[in-house]
């Protein structure tokens, strides 16, 4: 009697049934299972478009052929060479003869390693290994243009579904032909909307409704939040979208009074990937969530906010090493910062990859200097080329020319030169010598920059050497402790480097030939690259990052949103959850007079009229005797709502 199936096997083939379209991309895909077939296999297209469900099926037919697929979520490594290899652990070791897979999903997380995964990692590989990388963006052009790669790379490119696989999916689902059609008409072959289309339907007793052709591929999210019929999940789902990754504690963080199974039910929805650390809301809903919670309430995004940043600042506290990306990842992701959010996790495509010079570089980095750098800067930086040109990083164009460099210096690096003779260099070790760091934390110089179009102006070349500057950032922590460069332009560079902690260090500017070359320092602190990500993110949030529980308002002493109590001198008074959310939302706009009306509709969040402001009055009175003493600092505005005055 054969022995029963399992469900995860029926699923599996029944997916593997359901697998619409793609076929001559699967046949490409598995050509790398071959013993002439390629090493790396890049498969790409924009969010939704059906990756994740192309790979699921290259899965199942390559264990047909006795391939052994190991996947790894992106995401979730921390993008330096040692965290690529802590993922792997001991996977490298393949057994004699058989071909294993290593599957890259999500390898948009990993840019940063680009470079140094196809010019030191994947050259040292077993050849019995193969490495398929799956991304929104398309590869770089190092990997087509290189001749050592001809024949053992392989780019797949995903595209919207035709239009008579797009009808066979809706149909398989349900929808009459001409329903069919209209969805077709403003979802297009796009998998994601077909899905949510297929949701909204489901969720709709009435089966699908023909207004839906007016609406945007990005709405169909927040349509998707008006179908679920639990407020509490509701509001979950939106919560979950300012974050990273959705685990247990950021969300009871987030959201207090949920109750202890709607993270189970996230977990089940078909919005929701679950991952080691634990759930990972997929992107096109993330944005168009968090997009419309953005506009429409200020104030729950902003509290949103706030309290998944103190949750991943305090749990940040005492992770290990091996832990510590997801909260990195997690505070990036909270700041809005485009300057901070692009550098980590570009949102464009980079068509210029960054790379360790060569001696072929000479000529065009040289050229470069003489066309855009003053005699005596030239001789400077050319003097630099002669005695350290392992310092130098090229940029390299599509067509793999050479339109750019940067000049990347380490402090503790062994055999770098004094080099005396630069000015510059001389006010770097000078300020070092008078602002000692210690001696095991480190600092680095981005020492010059230059784009062939562009010289120091920003450009894709200049772009991609701050990514660059990122991904050494990733891997000297927490050992990094200063970041230093040099700039002229100061009004172009000068307002960004600000927001990101730059300043300009006095007396240390260098003249040549009339044109005037600034140093500028960024000290991240002595918690190195991380404590400086969670300043940034108070900064934007209002709050005082040494001080927790209060707000650089000046109205500190007064409110723990920590413990959700009230700090009166030595004792603690413990608040409702409605008198915490009125507190809190005073407390964030302090000596503001905020309307009864507003109140009602941010606090209680209802729409109420203001003749049933009352509610609004009894807690204020129920607070006001908590506060004692401070009852006076929440004042009545006569015939309009209250305010929160700073204390003495």
């Amino acid at each position: 009697m054969a022995e029963p199936r399992r469900v995860k096997e029926i699923l599996a083939e029944r997916a593997s049934e359901n697998f619409i379209g793609r076929r001559q991309e699967l046949a490409q895909l598995l050509t790398c299972l071959d013993a002439a077939g390629p090493i790396v296999t890049w498969v790409h297209g924009i969010a939704g478009i059906g990756k994740s469900a192309l790979l699921a099926e290259f899965r199942a037919w390559a264990a047909t052929r006795g391939a052994a697929v190991v996947s790894l979520d992106c995401r979730l490594i921390e993008p330096t060479p040692a965290g690529l290899q802590r993922a792997l652990g001991g996977l490298l070791s393949t057994a004699p003869g058989q071909r294993t897979v290593f599957l890259l999903d999500s390898y948009e997380a990993l840019l940063l390693l680009d470079s140094w995964l196809r010019l030191t990692f994947v050259p040292e590989l077993d050849g019995n290994i193969r490495i398929v990388i799956a991304s929104r963006y398309p590869p770089n052009a190092a990997w087509l243009l290189a001749l050592e790669w001809q024949g053992l790379f392989c780019a797949i490119h995903l595209r919207d579904l035709a239009s008579h696989e797009a009808i066979d999916l809706l149909s398989r689902s349900g929808f009459t032909l001409p329903d069919a059609r209209r969805i077709l008409h403003f979802a297009g072959g796009h998998p994601l909307a077909l899905r949510l289309a297929i949701c909204s339907a489901v969720q709709s007793a009435g089966g699908y409704d023909p207004s839906l052709t007016s609406v945007l591929i990005h709405q169909l999210a927040a349509l998707y939040l008006e179908g679920i019929p639990d407020p509490a999940t509701r509001t979950a789902l939106e919560a979950a979208s300012v974050v990273r990754c959705l685990t247990r504690s950021l969300l009871q963080a987030m959201l207090p009074e949920v109750a202890a199974d709607v993270y189970g039910r996230l977990a089940g929805s078909t919005f929701f990937e679950p991952v080691r650390e634990g759930l990972i809301l997929h992107e096109a809903v993330r944005d168009a969530v968090a997009s419309v919670l953005r506009s429409s309430d200020p104030h729950r995004f902003l509290t949103y906010r706030l309290a998944a940043w103190r949750q991943l600042r305090s749990e940040a506290a005492s992770a290990n090493r091996d832990q510590m990306w997801a909260y990195t990842s997690g505070m990036i992701y909270l700041i809005q910062n485009p300057v901070v959010r692009e550098a980590f996790f570009p949102a464009h495509h980079q068509a210029v990859s960054v790379e360790h010079a060569t001696p072929a570089d000479a000529v065009p980095i040289l050229e470069l200097i003489d066309t855009h750098e003053t005699p005596a800067s030239a001789a400077i930086l050319r003097n630099w080329w002669s005695h350290a040109p392992a310092a130098f990083r090229a940029v390299r164009d599509e067509s793999g020319l050479t339109t750019g460099f940067y000049l990347y210096l380490e402090l503790r690096e062994r055999g770098l030169p004094r080099m005396d003779a630069d000015p510059l260099t001389r006010a770097w070790r000078r300020h070092l010598r008078d602002n000692p760091i210690p001696p095991q934390q480190t600092a680095v110089f981005l020492r010059r920059w230059l784009s062939a179009t562009a010289g120091e102006l920003p450009s894709p070349v200049q772009a991609a050497c701050w990514l660059d500057v990122k991904r050494s950032y990733m891997e000297l922590r927490p050992r990094l402790r200063r970041c230093y460069l040099s700039l002229c332009n100061l009004e172009v560079f000068g307002p960004t480097a600000q927001t990101l902690g730059f300043q300009i260090i006095k007396d240390a500017s260098v003249t040549l030939d009339g044109v005037t070359h600034h140093l500028a320092v960024l000290d991240f602190g002595p918690g190195s690259v991380d404590a400086w990500l969670s300043t940034l993110a108070a900064a934007e949030l209002r709050l005082d990052p040494d001080h927790v529980g209060s707000a650089v308002d000046g109205l500190p002493g007064l409110l723990d949103e920590d413990s959700r109590e009230l700090v009166l001198g030595n004792h603690r008074v413990s608040l409702t959850v409605l008198e915490f959310a009125l507190l809190q939302y005073l407390h964030e706009r302090p000596g503001k007079a905020v309307s009864r009306a507003e109140l009602l509709q941010h606090v209680w969040r209802s729409r109420a009229s203001d003749s049933a402001s009352n509610v609004v009055d009894v807690v204020v009175r129920s607070v006001r005797k908590k506060l004692g003493a401070h009852a006076p600092r929440l004042a009545t505005i006569r015939g309009f709502g209250y305010t929160l005055r700073p204390g003495a």
